[in-house]
C-alpha cells in the first residue's frame, strides 16, 4: 500500500513538473512570437507613413519640376507638410541633399549637418526603404530608448526621410497582450493537469 501511495505521489509530482515546464516553454515561445508580430506590425506602420509622406511631398516636387512653383517655395511646402506629420513622440524627420536637417521634432537639430546622410543615401541606392535600429533620445524626455527607424528617399531631390517607432511603445503593447496570453496558457495547463489528476485518482481507486 505504501508503495502504491509513493508511486501515486511520484506521478502527481511528475505531472506537476511537466505542467510547470510546459507553461514556461509555452510562455517563452508565445513571448517571442508576439514580439516578432508587434515588430513586423511596427515596420508595416513605418512603411505606410513613409509612403504617405513621399507621395504627398512629390506633389510639390512635381510642381517645382513643371515650373508651376519656385523650388524654394516647393521646399517650404514640403517642410511644412512633413513637420505636420507628428503625433506625441512619433514624428517624421528629413535631411536635404546637402545633409542638412530640414525637418525634426527637436528644433535645435534643424539646420545642422547630419553625418548619417551619406550612409543612408548610399544604402538607399539599392533599396526603396531601409530599417535601422539604434538608441535615440525620446522626445519630451531625457531617456535614450531603443528605436526602429525606417528610412526612404525623396527621389528627385535626394532628400532622406525617416520615421520610427520606440521599443518601449512596443513593450507596452507586448505586456498588454502577454497578460492575456499568460492567463490563457495557465488556464489551459491547469485544466489539462486537473484532467490528468482526475484520471490518476480514478486509477488509484
Amino acid at each position: 500500500m505504501t508503495g502504491m501511495n509513493l508511486n501515486y505521489r511520484q506521478r502527481v509530482w511528475s505531472l506537476t513538473l511537466i505542467m510547470v515546464i510546459s507553461l514556461i516553454i509555452f510562455l517563452g515561445i508565445g513571448l517571442n512570437l508576439i514580439k516578432a508580430t508587434l515588430v513586423d506590425s511596427s515596420k508595416r506602420e513605418i512603411q505606410s507613413v513613409l509612403a504617405f509622406a513621399v507621395h504627398n511631398a512629390n506633389v510639390f516636387v512635381e510642381k517645382a519640376e513643371r515650373g508651376d512653383m519656385p523650388r524654394q517655395e516647393a521646399e517650404i511646402q514640403v517642410v511644412k507638410l512633413l513637420s505636420n506629420m507628428q503625433h506625441e513622440h512619433a514624428y517624421v524627420w528629413a535631411n536635404d541633399s546637402d545633409a542638412i536637417a530640414r525637418v525634426h521634432i527637436r528644433p535645435e537639430k534643424i539646420g545642422v549637418f547630419q553625418s548619417s546622410y551619406l550612409r543612408h543615401i548610399t544604402a538607399l541606392s539599392d533599396e526603396d526603404i531601409i530599417f535601422r535600429e539604434a538608441t535615440n533620445l525620446k522626445p519630451f524626455s531625457n531617456k535614450k530608448i531603443f528605436k526602429i527607424n525606417g528610412i526612404t528617399r525623396l527621389p528627385d531631390w535626394n532628400w532622406v526621410i525617416g520615421y520610427g517607432v520606440y521599443l518601449d511603445d512596443i513593450n507596452t503593447l507586448l505586456w498588454k497582450y502577454m497578460k492575456t496570453y499568460t492567463l490563457t496558457v495557465f488556464l489551459i495547463c491547469t485544466l489539462i493537469w486537473a484532467g490528468c489528476f482526475y484520471l490518476l485518482q480514478n486509477k488509484k481507486q
